[in-house]
């Protein structure tokens, strides 16, 4: 893995490569809703997601190239973590220091929620720091607090 990978604000400009990302099937199939979603459901959850102060979109890159994207969810009792690795990038390392360097930017406790036959976003949740903490309705929370 290359040790200079970055995050950056997502953008509109980002929206195509997104709803690829989204719309993948293996993103789908360890998505907590794995429906396709639609270019323009994409688009205004995309505009909702850049204008919220509550949520925070980034694209992690490694030499200016796209890796994969994290979003950080924040309600008044917990923040959330979730992440998606471009096809084209998986099994490269780039999720745990893609979610290494979200959480750098996170003060606090975050929480991630996932599938429990999803062993990928599993093994970078434990490689991170995170803990499952507990199973309810099909999905496993896991728990990262901070040292």
């Amino acid at each position: 893995m290359d040790p200079a990978l970055t995050l950056r604000r997502a953008t509109q400009a980002d929206a195509p490569r997104l709803l690829a990302w989204r719309n993948d099937p293996a993103t789908r199939a360890a998505s907590l809703v794995p429906t396709p979603v639609a270019p323009r459901d994409h688009a205004v959850w995309l505009t909702r997601t850049l204008n919220s102060k509550k949520r925070s979109l980034w694209i992690a890159e490694v030499a200016d190239l796209p890796v994969g994207t994290t979003r950080l969810d924040i309600s008044f009792t917990q923040q959330e973590l979730s992440w998606t690795i471009a096809p084209e990038a998986r099994g490269k390392g780039y999720g745990k220091a893609m979610v290494r360097a979200a959480l750098e930017q996170i003060t606090g406790p975050v929480r991630a929620r996932i599938r429990p036959e999803n062993k990928a976003s599993q093994a970078i949740a434990r490689a991170c720091g995170f803990s499952r903490v507990f199973v309810k309705g099909g999905v496993e929370t896991w728990l990262f607090r901070p040292g």
